[in-house]
């Protein structure tokens, strides 16, 4: 869509479904006001770009089942209406550009998509999704990215895992027609995550920011997760959901996460088995 028309759509209200489908009715407006200005802010950085695609994708939040995803266990998690929103221009320079609002603009080749040892920044996460997709086939020739976000970083709610689901979301709706689907899209960004970044994390943040809604999923075959959407309303049943800013970051915190599975899988072993998920709970109860 070319620049001038998003803005005069968003404008008319052409948009208002679709932010009704995503934020609560009292924020629609200063969201119009969001996306508008990060179009601004991309009109700025790329001023020769002016067919423009605009993505979001929501941070999520655990409900229930916190590292069980990696064991082969199940999990209930809800995606929030934070989120990171991309405005990109797709071209045919073989080179990925992504400026993200309050960091430096970072470039990846499409020449070179080799894992950069001792690199763990976002780039590796945007090479590694690149790459995965170039395994499974699908061509790509780079683009253009701006993105803002609310999803607080340090808060648990998955700021890496709204990222690589915008990327490949990205990557999947214009050089592969949306074929790949919502759990495939999860797996790249695991992918990104686990080889090219470092971080041996499981599926569920994936999975909650590429599916969207509120699901329980049963990992028992992780290849092949069952995905189930509940129809649950957290608010009418008088809960509310409380998302603290922390001012933190789990940054520095890499190698401390990838114990977490494997002293998992040590207990595991005590009973014969490789995860936690297929020990029997009457003998782990038994032994503990």
């Amino acid at each position: 869509m070319k620049i001038q028309d998003f803005q005069d759509k968003v404008t008319c209200g052409g948009f208002d479904n679709i932010f009704a489908n995503i934020y609560k009715p009292q924020d629609i407006e200063s969201q119009k006001s969001r996306y508008m200005s990060a179009v601004e802010k991309f009109t700025a950085l790329y001023p020769n770009r002016n067919d423009i695609h605009v993505y979001s994708a929501p941070g999520r939040t655990e409900i229930g089942g916190n590292h069980t995803d990696h064991q082969h266990g199940c999990v209930i998690a809800g995606a929030v209406d934070l989120d990171v929103i991309g405005v990109a221009a797709f071209h045919n320079e073989n080179i990925i550009r992504i400026k993200s609002e309050g960091y430096d603009e970072f470039a990846v080749s499409l020449d070179d998509l080799d894992v950069h040892m001792g690199e763990k920044g976002s780039s590796e996460i945007v090479r590694g999704i690149a790459a995965r997709f170039k395994d499974l086939g699908v061509e790509i020739s780079g683009f253009d990215l701006y993105t803002t976000s609310n999803v607080l970083g340090g808060s648990g709610i998955s700021s890496s895992a709204a990222f690589e689901t915008l990327i490949a979301t990205a990557i999947d709706s214009y050089y592969n027609n949306n074929q790949i689907g919502a759990v495939e899209i999860a797996k790249i960004g695991q992918y990104a995550e686990n080889f090219y970044f470092g971080k041996k994390s499981g599926l569920m943040d994936q999975m909650v920011c590429s599916v969207g809604g509120f699901v329980n999923i049963d990992f028992i075959d992780p290849a092949h997760p069952v995905v189930n959407k509940i129809d649950f309303d957290i608010t009418n049943e008088g809960y509310s959901l409380c998302i603290v800013d922390t001012k933190g970051s789990h940054a520095d915190l890499t190698d401390d996460y990838a114990l977490i599975p494997a002293e998992m899988k040590e207990v595991a072993k005590v009973f014969g088995k490789e995860v936690l998920g297929d020990v029997n709970p009457d003998e782990f109860f038994s032994n503990i």
